[in-house]
């Protein structure tokens, strides 16, 4: 089982080119602004891509040449003999585009919207079906997906990194020069990854491979599909919350009155639901491919900061496992995770925090609902090592409470844990392997036993 095919693979491998093309790119654009001003926002950066150098729109200048690299990437890398006139075809695509998004910012109102977004579907639709054309994909079905991967390519909402949210209480210039870099660096891992899912959720083993925590993952598409999830999870949580906390009901009638916002909700919401759950699987199984098989390495990749680390020592680890049996053996045969108590621990914990804070403050009668809260939480939390049902209500609960008083950043940074921690505790307090992945444990357990028998 495999989540792509030998080709994409390939091209997995050689996304660094337009990432760090990218980066090259923009690079000395930000620092020129960042030394220019005493503050600098990250909507500074991006508003300035408006602007026009020489007469030419900064943005044709600093993104149109790594969005042809990024486009034309793939052909090149399979060595495809229309490699060259789709490029140009598809240079002259982006250039329209950019030209249009230049001026587009000139528009207010509805107006503003509906082109933008009808504009932006057109483009990455028709570059998409330029796409089918040049790896000779004429099927029914290969015309359907390239339409709905451009849709989607067009109204997902924009990548961003844990930088974006912890940049609004430091409102630091340089975080924010960071951050610009890394939605446009990460927009091409996000690109590929939309495509090759949408190009292989047809086929049933690709379904399988997403179902499954044993498959062999090998390093690069470990890395490319942990930063490209990440990031699309984050933009979802910002766009999510933005609509739905306290101070955006305003934004929610916005939103379903308009239907390209409309459409841009529900994918951010779909992303929330569906991209944690594919994180984890991807996690569990670079975890097992390498030989770790403790929980506390898949907790680490879902705290901020803390997932870096992580995810470039599972990058650098060697692979051990070479099926996928013998991650299915590693997988049962781990005892029980010590992280179950860890996390009890911390909620009691949190608990007596709660107590000191509310006695301290001398708010014994406001505070006696936020301790009922919390001492709700802990016996929930006390009812995980033998039921599920526990992990359900305590995720919806919290969902309730960041869309009733949370609100800005810190909501969307709220929004995110609460979506990633249900699936992390799932896998930490009821680990299990079903379907495929189930069969072929008791598959390599038989040949173990046999083995053990006949020495």
């Amino acid at each position: 089982m495999k989540l792509f095919t030998v080709d994409q693979r390939l091209v997995i491998n050689k996304l660094w080119i337009p990432v760090l093309a990218t980066i090259v790119m923009l690079l000395p654009f930000v620092i020129s602004r960042i030394s220019q001003m005493e503050s600098v926002s990250y909507y500074d950066l991006s508003f300035a891509m408006d602007g026009k150098l020489w007469g030419i729109p900064m943005n044709m200048i600093l993104l149109l040449p790594v969005y042809v690299l990024m486009y034309s990437l793939e052909f090149f890398v399979l060595k495809n003999k229309r490699a060259v006139p789709v490029t140009l075809l598809g240079a002259l695509l982006l250039t329209g585009f950019l030209l249009f998004e230049s001026r587009a910012s000139i528009a207010e109102g509805n107006a503003r919207i509906y082109a933008y977004a009808g504009v932006e579907c057109i483009i990455w639709v028709s570059l998409l079906l330029l796409r089918t054309y040049a790896l000779e994909k004429k099927s029914k079905t290969d015309l359907i997906t390239a339409i709905i991967a451009g849709l989607l390519i067009s109204i997902m909402p924009w990548g961003h990194s844990i930088v974006y949210i912890i940049n609004n209480f430091l409102e630091s210039k340089y975080l924010a020069g960071f951050e610009c870099m890394f939605g446009y660096a990460v927009f091409p891992m996000v690109y590929y990854l939309l495509v090759f899912v949408a190009e292989n959720i047809s086929k049933n083993n690709f379904i399988q491979a997403v179902k499954s925590k044993i498959t062999i993952m090998d390093k690069r598409t470990y890395l490319f599909a942990v930063i490209a999830l990440y990031a699309m999870i984050v933009g979802a949580a910002i766009t999510t919350t933005n609509v739905f906390a306290p101070r955006g009901y305003g934004v929610l009638l916005h939103y379903i009155t308009h239907v390209p916002l409309l459409l841009q909700l529900l994918v951010a919401m779909g992303v929330l639901l569906l991209a944690p759950y594919m994180l984890k699987n991807i996690v569990m199984a670079r975890l097992l491919t390498v030989g770790k098989s403790g929980k506390l390495w898949l907790v680490g990749h879902f705290i901020p900061v803390i997932n870096v680390i992580v995810t470039l020592v599972l990058f650098n680890s060697r692979e051990v496992h070479s099926n996928e049996e013998e991650n299915a053996l590693l997988y049962v045969e781990e005892p029980e995770s010590d992280v179950r108590y860890y996390f009890l621990i911390f909620n009691v914990f949190i608990l007596i925090w709660g107590c000191i804070m509310v006695f301290a403050r001398g708010r014994v009668s406001e505070g006696k609902l936020f301790l009922s809260l919390l001492s709700f939480r802990l016996t929930l939390v006390s009812v995980f090592f033998r039921h599920k049902w526990p992990v359900y209500v305590l995720c919806a609960i919290s969902v309730i409470c960041c869309c009733s008083i949370a609100y800005g950043e810190f909501a969307a940074f709220w929004m995110m844990q609460i979506v990633l921690s249900f699936y992390y505790m799932m896998e930490v307090f009821h680990p299990a392997l079903y379907g495929e992945d189930a069969v072929l444990y008791h598959k390599a357990k038989d040949v173990v036993e046999e083995d053990t028998i006949l020495a």
